[in-house]
């Protein structure tokens, strides 16, 4: 019997509550990171008609910047107000998710997606942010979502396509879920490859635009690919570090992780069965289903093998094995009745799962934006509205209303001390000797730098940066548990 509308919509208001709740406390209580400082100052850049890579350093896709640009155009530069948009972004996503799953295989897979999502805590941090993980699951999910229908349309597959790429143009590691998404169309439409063939041609043709347009003389190269290279080298394989990698992954994912093989246990039994048989996952949705697999697979290797791994690079790909997962447990579920016991019975599995995962505290004070806002006051009490900072918090840009030195704009991965002049000009970073430099002619009225800041800027010659510092800058103030690593912020003011 098929669920009437009335009970969809309850399920999608019950699973959505909890997400709604979590990323309220989000919005308001969560600590500020020093990505949304440098994606938010990104966003206002682009507002004032600067170009990612050409006119200053950004080393993700160019899309997010433009997207939040439009609602810092409508809502102001204010962290909380994108917060909003972040939010939205990921009750979106949730919900198409669920229709995506719904659509496949029925209401009680669309519950076990939604419930995957909407009590994961680390999904809800990265998501309400004010990072490309917000956009990035959107489009994903968008793109799956034009896929669900059990008759396959080219129009429905080329919007796939489309939204697949906003999301490459989001985050460059989604690239091989487009491959993949590819080879899925071609093989669902092979009676109409010319058709295939001229999509393929327009999608080459669109992304050869876009990279000719920021190319910038290699910036973009940069950017997107040798920053990171370049950022990490000092850090050097390890197995260490790939254990805390994977114990914060395994924290973050265990409901996922766990729904994940029940889903695989349930493959290996339907493949005992004759096809005839098995559940329609295996039979209508199979080249669906293997196309979630592979591009979830593909993309965490891709992602386990960067120089610098971090667990919340797997938020942006979640909604690829979250409904693989949801239907096949819904398919298995589905001769069962009740059908909604296993749902309701895996809430108190992802409440108890809650404390294992890295951003348990959604609502530290320490870093809130509340803190941030203090900062601020410090700044404009000191600073006039046309006179500069040196921070490599860039909230606090934002924040207080005041310009930062060019080049500092992505906060502390703007620094590469070592690199040649000519080159850190060309590239829009700063070496050590612009640091110097901008610290002995006094070009910033005020710095505004935490323990850590300190400690990465004094590289390669401590002392020389500490002497210039004393030189012409006198501590003025500072404020207790800053930021993301629950820091002293340190304010000093240029000397006369």
């Amino acid at each position: 019997m098929k669920p009437s509308k009335v009970a969809q919509h309850a399920v999608y208001g019950a699973v959505l509550l909890p997400y709604i709740v979590f990323g309220l406390i989000r919005v308001y209580r969560g600590i500020v990171i020093g990505d949304e400082g440098w994606y938010l100052l990104a966003a206002a850049n682009v507002l004032e008609g600067k170009v990612p890579y050409a006119d200053f350093l950004f080393t993700q896709m160019p899309l997010v910047p433009y997207f939040y640009a439009a609602f810092v155009l409508l809502l102001g530069k204010s962290l909380i107000a994108v917060r909003w948009v972040s939010l939205c972004l990921g009750g979106v996503s949730i919900v198409l998710a669920m229709a995506t799953c719904r659509r496949r295989a029925g209401l009680a897979a669309a519950a076990i997606a939604g419930l995957l999502l909407s009590l994961n805590l680390s999904f809800v941090y990265d998501i309400v942010s004010m990072k490309s993980q917000a956009l990035t699951v959107f489009l994903v999910t968008a793109s799956l979502y034009a896929l669900s229908k059990r008759e396959l349309s080219l129009p429905g597959a080329a919007t796939a396509l489309a939204l697949m790429n906003l999301a490459v143009l989001t985050r460059l590691s989604i690239l091989p879920g487009l491959a993949i998404l590819w080879v899925f169309v071609f093989y669902t439409f092979r009676q109409r490859r010319g058709v295939c063939l001229f999509l393929a041609g327009l999608n080459v043709a669109a992304a050869a635009g876009v990279f000719a347009y920021f190319y910038s003389g290699g910036n973009l190269i940069f950017g997107i690919y040798r920053f990171h290279s370049e950022y990490f080298a000092h850090s050097s394989w390890s197995s260490e570090r790939y254990w805390s990698f994977l114990r914060v992954l395994v924290g973050n994912q265990l409901p996922v992780i766990v729904c994940t093989f029940c889903a695989l246990a349930v493959c290996l039994v339907e493949l005992r069965r004759p096809s005839a048989s098995r559940h329609s996952v295996f039979r209508q949705h199979k080249a669906f289903a293997m196309m979630l697999a592979a591009s979830y697979v593909v993309i965490t290797i891709l992602h386990f093998t960067r120089l610098s791994p971090y667990a919340s690079h797997q938020t942006s790909i979640i909604t690829f094995i979250v409904i693989l997962a949801g239907m096949i447990l819904g398919e298995a579920i589905k001769n069962y009745s009740p059908r909604y016991v296993l749902p309701i019975a895996f809430v108190p599995f992802l409440i108890l799962a809650m404390p294992f995962q890295e951003y348990f505290a959604l609502g530290r004070d320490g870093g809130s934006p509340a803190k941030s806002r203090k900062a601020a006051d410090v700044i404009r009490a000191v600073c006039d509205p046309d006179e500069k900072i040196l921070t490599l918090s860039a909230e606090l840009v934002i924040m207080s209303d005041r310009p930062v030195l060019a080049g500092y704009e992505l906060g502390q991965f703007s620094y590469f001390p070592n690199m040649a002049d000519a080159r850190a000009a060309r590239l829009k970073v700063i070496n050590f000797n612009r640091l110097l430099d901008d610290l002995h002619q006094r070009k910033a009225k005020m710095l505004c730098l935490i323990q850590r800041d300190i400690n990465m800027l004094g590289r390669p010659n401590p002392e020389m940066f500490s002497t210039a510092v004393d030189t012409n800058y006198r501590h003025l103030a500072e404020l207790k548990g800053y930021g993301q690593f629950r820091q002293t912020l340190h304010f000093l003011v240029a000397r006369k």
